[in-house]
């Protein structure tokens, strides 16, 4: 699965490897989060605890 961000400066998708969301497929660089200037929260315990 490949970003779906689109990226109008060069137009075309983004094109990195990519994890499904609500919005579609987005790369870590283009996650909800990330727009919203947020770092991504912690996926499993472990990371949690750091």
């Amino acid at each position: 699965m490949t970003c779906r961000q689109w990226l109008p400066a060069v137009r075309e998708y983004c094109g990195q490897p990519a994890r499904l969301y609500p919005c579609g497929a987005r790369c870590a660089a283009h996650t909800p989060a990330r727009a919203a200037g947020n770092d991504e929260p912690p996926t499993t315990p472990l990371e949690r605890q750091r």
